[in-house]
Parts: structure tokens; C-alpha cells; sequence
């Protein structure tokens, strides 16, 4: 019997030595594992920093070489809720500001020459040219009327007007030039040859002459204001 009683306190023994071993070894892997995901973690957040560092100079450097668009300068945009689609029974493509001489109009779109003729009565008119503040010269006519371009000849060069168009964008326009007793016949000033250049076109008629003679104000968008 008491040999038997040593025999199993050996065994007893060796079973609590291998259970010893098992949970030493288990807690060496266990050490192991978590020392391996903290260094994968760490390679891993460390590529994602450099790689968003990449990212961010890829995206102001191209921010940086990418060219601006000059035709964007000096564009301002305005609320146009209140401009009408037409007005006096005409389209309404924008509206003109000459606050120097205290002019403010639409400039009207129309289809015929009758409908110009009788459009001229109550604003002003596209004669010729693109949509407002497009590239090309939009030459607008308008009547000597006290509230249309009476005071046309009172326009500097230097002085600026602006034009509304009915998407929003306002741009403002420096007269470069003044142009007195311009035959009817020449439509030289009226060239839609601006090189990608806003330019505006004003005519209007000269009320001291007996035939119809125009006196017309050319403007070029400025570049140099930012409004």
C-alpha cells in the first residue's frame, strides 16, 4: 500500500510539472503574438503616415502646377433672383450698370430686326456678338434716350461699368477707347476678333447730326481687379 501511495504521488507530481510547462509555453506564445502584432501594427500605421504624407504633396502639387484660367479673373458672383427671364415682352440676357452716369438697363436678346427696332424703344440690345460676359465683343446698342446711353459721351477711358448676366456673374469692364462720328456703313468696331478676350461694344446714336452717326464706347474685361 505505501509503495503504491509514493507511486501515485510521483504521478501527481509529473502531472502538475506539465501543466507548469503547458502554461509557461502557452504564456510564452501568448507574449510572442501580442510583441508580433504590435510591431505589424506599428509598420502598418507607419506606411499609412507616409502614404498620406505622399497623397497630400501629389495633391498640392498638382493644385500648385495646375494653370488658372484667366477667363475666371475677376468674376464676381451675384444673386440674379429678382432678374427677369423677359421683361416688356422681350428676353432678357443680363443687365448693364454705368453708375458714372447713372444708367442701369437689361440688355435684351431678340430673334428679327423688327423685334430689335421695337426692343430699342425700352433698353438696350445685343447688336452683335456672344451671350454677355463671354470671350468675344458684345456689342450693345441702345437708344439716346435719357434713360438708355444719353450720356454715352460722357464715358472716360478709364472709367468701368459693369454687366450682370443672368447666370450670376458679374464682370466689370474698363473703357479702353472712345470712338466719335463712326460712319453707319462701318462695322469694323463690331469684329468678334478678340483673341479669347471679353470686350464690349456700346453704340449709340448722336442726336446733333442729321443722319444717323454713332458714337461707341469699347471696353475690355479688367484683369487686374479682383471684386
Amino acid at each position: 500500500m505505501k509503495h503504491m501511495e509514493q507511486h501515485k504521488k510521483r504521478l501527481e507530481k509529473k502531472k502538475t510539472r506539465k501543466r507548469k510547462i503547458i502554461i509557461i509555453l502557452i504564456a510564452i506564445l501568448i507574449i510572442i503574438a501580442l510583441i508580433v502584432f504590435y510591431i505589424l501594427r506599428s509598420n502598418t500605421a507607419d506606411l499609412e503616415e507616409i502614404t498620406d504624407y505622399e497623397y497630400e504633396n501629389t495633391i498640392e502639387n498638382e493644385l500648385a502646377e495646375e494653370p488658372t484660367n484667366e477667363l475666371d479673373e475677376g468674376i464676381e458672383i451675384v444673386d440674379v433672383s429678382e432678374m427677369p427671364s423677359r421683361a416688356n415682352g422681350y428676353k432678357v440676357m443680363g443687365q448693364i450698370v454705368l453708375e458714372k452716369i447713372g444708367i442701369q438697363c437689361y440688355i435684351f436678346d431678340t430673334s428679327s430686326k423688327e423685334e430689335r427696332v421695337a426692343a430699342l424703344k425700352v433698353g438696350t440690345v445685343r447688336f452683335r456678338g456672344p451671350d454677355v460676359n463671354e470671350p468675344g465683343n458684345i456689342c450693345i446698342e441702345g437708344h439716346n434716350y435719357r434713360k438708355v446711353f444719353t450720356r454715352l459721351t460722357e464715358m472716360e477711358i478709364g472709367d468701368t461699368f459693369y454687366i450682370v448676366g443672368r447666370d450670376g456673374r458679374k464682370v466689370t469692364y474698363e473703357i479702353k477707347e472712345m470712338i466719335h462720328n463712326v460712319e453707319p456703313n462701318d462695322m469694323s468696331h463690331t469684329s468678334q476678333e478678340t483673341g479669347n478676350i471679353r470686350k464690349v461694344t456700346l453704340i449709340t446714336c448722336d442726336p446733333r447730326r442729321t443722319h444717323e452717326v454713332f458714337s461707341k464706347s469699347r471696353a475690355e474685361k479688367m484683369s487686374s481687379e479682383k471684386l
